[in-house]
């Protein structure tokens, strides 16, 4: 039957339809983006949103398209043998082309922040499943500045497994760029600065809707729903990984504690930014010729508030122990820990009830 009415669309083709893919890229507001499209399906008129029951169609995409998906820390603990994978990829690609076909809004929508880390083969993958169903298919995605990616890459690494200040951090942006052109066509792939200031109320959600010529409903756009930590939380996860370096089931929990301890925003000094990024002048200036905006921050502009070493991470301070002892099941503050016990402090946010 699907069979059927996928030969019947390609056949026919009797409407002009657009499919637009929002590839994130990650740390852009995406799960914001998402929670809106999906929470207001039955109110996007005449959009559909392509979604296998959940915002985020990341995973869906990645066991369709992403050659070694198994491998990845989301799909590991389930041990899938080549047998299993093949048959999910088979299984997520059906699908996709199944509510392709099955659309018969002029534009539909899929988002899935993975994709703007999908290599030649797996786009292309990707394109060739979609195309058949679709007069027009473009791709779209927001770019953080330089400092502000490198910021949010460290904090991403560490809630998912131990990281390091040494780790160098290359930013492809313009080779990303370059190969979804070779794919999509570089007038079908459409790149936005994320920049909070010149969002509507600061939102990127309203921007995003603007640019689809969606208009938005009554009760207004999403919040951003993936917030990050502040500093002292993340020194509490750094050391918590220096312990429990590997992924375990609480991980999560513990990042969602973490999430309440305020404090300043995490902030590389310009010498450590200096000694970190991999981006070449060159590449600085190919990306803003393709795009019409610059990827440049002013990397000294925090230095006084910045991080400069792993020293910095490691002088927790006085009041993020006694945060911890609050937490925990006593609530009584002792004398402060040493690193290790600080990181157990840590390690029971993941299995207490709050």
């Amino acid at each position: 039957m699907v069979q059927q009415v996928v030969q019947q669309k390609v056949q026919q083709k009797v409407q002009q339809n657009h499919l637009v893919i929002h590839a994130g890229s990650h740390k852009t507001g995406s799960s914001a983006i998402q929670r809106y499209l999906f929470d207001h399906q039955s109110r996007l008129g005449a959009t559909h949103y392509l979604n296998r029951g959940k915002p985020n169609a990341s995973p869906w995409m990645l066991q369709a398209f992403k050659h070694d998906f198994a491998a990845l820390p989301a799909f590991r603990h389930r041990q899938l043998g080549a047998v299993k994978s093949t048959a999910m990829r088979e299984r997520a690609r059906a699908l996709l082309a199944e509510q392709s076909a099955r659309s018969t809004a002029p534009l539909c929508i899929l988002s899935a922040e993975a994709i703007g880390t999908f290599n030649g083969e797996e786009l292309r993958a990707l394109h060739d499943c979609v195309a058949p169903f679709f007069t027009r298919v473009s791709l779209h995605q927001y770019f953080r500045p330089v400092t502000s990616r490198m910021e949010s890459a460290f904090q991403e690494k560490l809630k998912h497994g131990a990281t390091t200040l040494k780790q160098k951090f290359p930013l492809a942006y313009i080779h990303t760029l370059e190969l979804q052109d070779s794919i999509f066509g570089a007038e079908n792939v459409h790149s936005y600065k994320y920049d909070s200031g010149q969002f509507p109320e600061g939102d990127v959600v309203p921007h995003f809707l603007s640019q689809m010529g969606i208009e938005p409903v009554s009760d207004g756009a999403a919040a951003d729903v993936n917030k990050g930590l502040s500093l002292p939380a993340i020194q509490l996860l750094y050391v918590y990984r220096m312990f429990y370096p590997s992924q375990a089931e609480r991980d999560r929990r513990v990042v969602a504690r973490l999430k309440p301890l305020s404090g300043k925003p995490l902030r590389f000094h310009s010498e450590l930014y200096h000694e970190l990024i991999v981006l070449t002048p060159e590449e600085e200036v190919r990306f803003e010729e393709r795009t019409g905006f610059s990827i440049a921050e002013n990397v000294q502009a925090d230095d006084d508030i910045a991080i400069r070493c792993e020293e910095d991470l490691l002088a927790i301070p006085e009041h993020s122990v006694a945060w911890l002892y609050a937490q925990s099941d006593s609530g009584r503050a002792m004398a402060k820990p040493d690193l290790q016990g600080i990181a157990s402090l840590v390690a029971l946010l993941g299995v207490q009830t709050p």
